[in-house]
């Protein structure tokens, strides 16, 4: 298997017949994988000429087997092939047969093919040539196989080379998928500390909010208990006033005629009634100057709670509007980046996956922005000229939603068909 690639084994059931000068050679083969020993299906296996003109052909099934009937004195070449596989070819000659020795006229042989996946860039030009012949074995009466001792060095040297590159790719794909790995952790802890960050500091505008509030309602109270204070003090004065005249008018009473005392008593009541007047009137302009001083505490407290509201919104709208571009520009780039990462990655399955592809005239991109949303629109033409709108609506809340021409899609859906959409160029 090293050196041919192939396992065979004479038939202990071959048939015998009776002596004549025709016989017949009957190939029974199994095609199978290199790299795990499993059999095969699909795989085309033929019989030419020597020139290159095909006799028989057989795609193997999922036993992998297949069976020709060969004629005898003539030379033949057998393939193995299958799309991303490595085909061999090995050699047959049903020439110098001893029919007259008393052996066989209708002989088995049985033979496995075993075939690698195709490795890029591995020179496989050693396979072009046949990597064995089955010939008629004198000694033995019966058909033989023999590896071609000269493609040995050369078929050496390329499996040492294929198993080279094989560990190669492998280490590729290894650190590619390390890589996206490390890009995704990265940008989730990144995006933790942005969020993190935006939410101390509107706890911060928050707590500094309540603060200034609170101060200015305590501003407010106490200029009106000042006032109040002034109001009340201004009431007493005005009745220790009124006491002390009463009082040096009972003294004067004394000392005066009853025409100037009653003259007197007229005239100092006038004099209180006219002060008691005058400090109702103090009193209550007081009153009103307080309560208009209140008013006015209570409105510029309220216009400046609200003017600090309006800026604290601003701002919070302002850092919500910076994060949420900053979080879809990021966004973006990762999907590029992504999108570029899984481009090269699939450049490889491009083959298979090239029938699922459903091709448009023209893909066009829009992003419109809400108050309280994103929407991200993929905009296909198609062949027809027929326009199909797939959205991507993403809330501030959290809610996620898919749409195709308004009509709800899953997402598994709306990325299964988008990612099948290629523009046509031809």
């Amino acid at each position: 298997m090293f050196l041919a690639a192939m396992l065979y084994e004479m038939s202990g059931n071959s048939v015998f017949a009776q002596k004549g000068q025709a016989f017949t050679l009957e190939i029974n083969g199994i095609v199978k994988d290199d790299d795990n020993g499993r059999s095969i299906e699909g795989a085309v296996v033929k019989v030419t000429t020597t020139s290159g003109q095909t006799i028989q052909s057989n795609t193997t099934a999922g036993s992998g087997k297949f069976k020709f009937i060969l004629e005898p004195s003539k030379e033949y070449l057998i393939s193995a092939n299958k799309p991303g596989y490595t085909g061999k070819i090995i050699s047959v000659t049903t020439k110098d047969v001893d029919v007259n020795s008393g052996t066989l006229d209708y002989y088995k042989f049985p033979i496995s093919i075993s075939i690698f996946k195709e490795v890029p860039g591995l020179d496989v030009s050693v396979l072009k040539s046949p990597i064995g012949a089955i010939f008629y074995n004198q000694a033995l009466k019966d058909f033989d196989y023999t590896a071609d001792k000269f493609l040995r060095e050369a078929m050496e040297k390329m499996i040492k080379e294929m198993e080279k590159k094989k560990k190669e790719e492998e280490e590729r794909k290894r650190k590619e998928e390390d890589d996206v790995k490390n890009k995704s952790k990265n940008d989730a802890r990144l995006q933790a500390e942005a969020d993190a960050a935006a939410k101390k500091k509107a706890e911060e505008e928050a707590k500094n909010k309540l603060k200034n509030d609170a101060k200015a309602k305590a501003d407010a109270e106490a200029d009106a208990k000042r006032k109040l204070a002034e109001s009340e003090e201004a009431k007493r004065k005005a009745d220790d006033n009124a006491k002390r005249l009463a009082e040096e008018e009972a003294k004067m009473k004394a000392k005066e005629t009853a025409a100037e005392a009653e003259a007197r008593k007229k005239a100092e009541a006038n004099a209180k009634k006219a002060a008691e007047d005058e400090a109702k009137a103090k009193a209550k302009a007081e009153a009103e100057i307080m309560a208009a001083a209140k008013r006015d505490a209570d409105e510029a407290a309220k216009a400046k709670a609200a003017e600090e509201a309006a800026a604290n919104l601003k701002k919070r709208e302002e850092a919500k509007l910076k994060a949420e571009e900053e979080a879809r520009t990021r966004a973006e780039a990762k999907a590029i980046e992504l999108a570029q990462r899984k481009a090269e990655a699939d450049a490889k399955r491009q083959a298979a996956d090239e029938a699922k592809i459903i091709y448009v005239k023209q893909i066009e991109y829009d992003t419109e922005e809400g108050a309280n949303y994103i929407i991200t629109k993929t905009i296909i033409t198609n062949t027809k000229d027929e326009k199909i709108v797939y959205k991507n609506i993403i809330y501030n809340w959290g809610g996620v939603y898919f749409k195709k021409d308004e009509a709800d899609i899953t997402q598994e859906s709306f990325k299964t068909e988008l990612k099948n959409i290629v523009v046509k160029t031809n």
